[in-house]
């Protein structure tokens, strides 16, 4: 009677990519190469066993062999490949089942008997031979302190891989982002104290202690914006649809069991991964000073710097505002500051800290991270969030004024302006009378990509329109990378041509008592 063995490679698994820039690796290909080397020869294998040319001895050897080979793989790299040894693992593939185990393994007995009864195909052969180099890659690269390059995720989970869905990684398993190990820990303990209605979820309203209370919770300020500012793709870990930003328990959980890939979403790499590469950058960075209040007459709205919140639907508004109606936004009261809106809803801020001045903005001053907070207090009492929103909104909220939403052809918008001479000139006209214009560019079915000059939902300020000359200036919240850098200089403001303008972006805001 033959032995009997069940494949223990997930196809669903094998199938997914890793699409990931999560940290930067010159080794990439010359690895990659291995790794291909590696399957062919396994693919090999399996060919020659079917066809009756190799003995059980043999198969056992080579199987073997080429796991040594995997894990011998991933000592080297830890250190950077030299061309030395890519040579040595070159000559270790070459001399693959040159000798006779000293005793066979079940496992591989029990697999060889199968493959020449024909109970496998020949690539469900190979993929399992494949799944045990993985798993002996992974098992040397856990070992290895520090850095994981990203294609190595893989193989490591490989190795924590538990083939029975009933079963739970055990908790002393290295976790795939050592850095992010304690992080998500410190969250699920967390997770009472910021849940304050007892729902089960932690919403934007909720996590803002995060920043405000981050030293009574034990948190760094490093940990306190990656928490905060993060949120969205923790929350993205378990259902990938999801369009809020409301973290559960599971959620976390499941950032802690990405051992067991089939159970996880198709976006779940490039989350946490994401994830992982902005909390390295926190722990690296230092915090950014307190700077002097500074609003006045030589404030300087076009230096303000977009942070961590998703704000730029409000910080787009900032430079299209005087100074007067700034001044009468936010203003110093005794050792405070009083933020009031235009329909009159006000509170008073305190002086930002180390977390705070890690996602609010800044530049000028800390007069606009201060201004954040304050719209982020008074938001919150009306259960809003100041992360995402739309320009015609924070328009209405710093001025009381109303804007008119004009949708574009751009960038394969759903609908056409077609008289585009027409709204060239009123956009010209417009903000000669004063008013402000906002642009921007939504992903969404009808657009493939977002251009080099507009990013995904994001928003931008037209700052001048040149009909003469037919040219459009616009800057990026993000004060920095307008990342075509058209004009040589990297301050967030740039200089399109008018068909460039009405190609990069999908819609408009323009104040409606200018337009008429």
């Amino acid at each position: 009677m033959a032995d009997s063995l069940s494949l223990t490679h997930p196809r669903k698994f094998q199938t997914r990519t890793l699409p990931i820039k999560s940290v930067e690796d010159k080794d990439q290909k010359s690895s990659h190469r291995i790794d291909n080397k590696v399957l062919q020869t396994q693919g090999e294998l399996v060919k020659d066993t079917l066809a009756g040319s190799v003995s059980l001895g043999q198969f056992c050897d080579s199987v073997e062999d080429l796991e040594r080979v995997s894990a011998l793989h991933a000592q080297l790299r830890a250190e950077g490949l030299s061309k030395a040894e890519i040579s040595r693992l070159d000559r270790e593939l070459k001399q693959i089942g040159s000798d006779k185990p000293a005793k066979i393994n079940p496992e591989l007995r029990a697999l060889y008997n199968q493959l020449k009864a024909g109970a496998f195909e020949s690539q469900e052969g190979t993929e399992e031979l494949n799944w045990r180099s993985q798993k002996a890659y992974g098992a040397e690269a856990v070992q290895r302190e520090g850095k994981i390059f990203a294609e190595e995720r893989a193989k490591i989970r490989a190795h924590l891989h538990l083939p029975r869905p009933d079963e739970r990684a055990p908790e002393d398993k290295p976790y795939v982002h050592p850095e992010l190990s304690d992080l998500v820990n410190k969250a699920i303990t967390l997770f009472p104290k910021l849940d304050i209605d007892g729902d089960g979820i932690v919403n934007r309203i909720e996590a803002r202690k995060i920043l405000t209370d981050y030293q009574s919770l034990d948190l760094t300020p490093g940990e306190a914006a990656t928490l905060y500012s993060r949120q969205k793709q923790m929350a993205a870990a378990v259902d990938p649809k999801t369009s809020g930003e409301e973290l559960k328990m599971e959620d976390l959980q499941a950032l802690l069991l990405e051992n067991h890939p089939e159970s996880l979403s198709e976006d779940f790499e490039e989350n946490v991964s994401l994830i992982s590469k902005r909390f390295r950058h926190q722990q690296k960075i230092e915090t950014p000073e307190p700077t002097p209040f500074t609003l006045g007459e030589t404030f300087q709205p076009n230096n303000v710097t977009q942070g961590k919140e998703g704000s730029c639907w409000f910080l787009c508004n900032l430079p299209a505002l005087t100074n007067e109606q700034l001044s009468s936004v936010i203003k110093p009261e005794g050792d405070s500051y009083r933020v009031t809106l235009a329909d009159g809803r006000t509170t008073l801020v305190e002086e930002l800290n180390e977390a705070e001045r890690r996602v609010y903005s800044h530049g000028d001053g800390s007069w606009s991270g201060l201004l954040e907070k304050g719209v982020s207090q008074i938001l919150a009492e009306s259960n809003e969030d100041l992360n995402a929103g739309y320009p015609r909104v924070g328009r209405k909220m710093l001025t009381g004024k109303t804007s008119k939403y004009y949708p574009i052809s751009s960038a394969g918008g759903k609908y056409d302006f077609r008289d585009r001479d027409k709204l060239f000139q009123t956009m010209s006209s417009a903000l000669d009378k004063g008013a402000a214009i906002f642009a921007g560019a939504t992903k969404d079915d009808f657009e493939k990509e977002i251009s080099e000059i507009s990013a995904a939902n994001h928003a931008y300020t037209v700052l001048a329109v040149d009909a003469d000359n037919d040219t459009v200036v616009v800057r990026n919240p993000w004060g920095r990378s307008e990342r075509a850098d058209l004009d040589g200089t990297n301050d967030g403001v740039f200089e399109l041509s008018r068909d460039q303008f009405f190609a990069n972006y999908s819609h408009l805001y323009m104040d409606e008592e200018a337009v008429g």
